[in-house]
């Protein structure tokens, strides 16, 4: 522990940011008694890569942030709506469009949130919910267009 490493030099990570690559030696690496929580390699040497100063400060800073009560009460209300913005993204396909403009591209997101809520409508009528998370029916539709309305069924007819 506490050795100093014997190669470094400056890269870019994955989205062009700049970083420090550091490298240990193989003959302080091998040897050092806490290395299975270094690595997991068996004969490679332990590699860093590190961040500009101010880009760690901001990463410590949110994680610090994420453990407050308030972060977990506006993140609750965040988490309720992923769900359905996932289903309507990966599962209906409203990642592409056929269309540019926001004129022309409202109309098939209006069908897409319509589908959102029949299934739901149609899951709640047979009683069998998709998962055990809080239910928040018809809230595509208040993202896609505060005009669309939600049809609720009728109970007993």
């Amino acid at each position: 522990m506490g050795k100093t490493s014997s190669n470094r030099g400056s890269g870019t990570g994955p989205r062009g940011k700049p970083t420090l690559q550091v490298q240990f030696s193989k003959k302080d690496c091998l040897t050092c008694e806490v290395r299975p929580r270094c690595t997991r390699s068996k004969t490679a040497t332990r590699c860093l890569t590190l961040h500009r100063k101010d880009q760690q400060l901001a990463v410590q800073a949110a994680r610090q942030r994420q453990q407050t009560q308030l972060f977990k009460e506006q993140y609750a209300i965040r988490s309720s709506i992923e769900g359905t913005i996932g289903q309507a993204t990966y599962k209906l396909g409203m990642c592409r469009s056929r269309y540019r403009g926001t004129t022309k591209t409202h109309f098939p997101h209006i069908l897409t949130a319509a589908a959102i809520n029949l299934k739901r409508v149609m899951d709640w009528l047979v009683e069998s919910y998709r998962s055990q998370t809080r239910l928040f029916h018809g809230c595509i539709s208040q993202i896609v267009s505060t005009n669309v309305r939600i049809i609720q069924p009728r109970v007993g007819q």
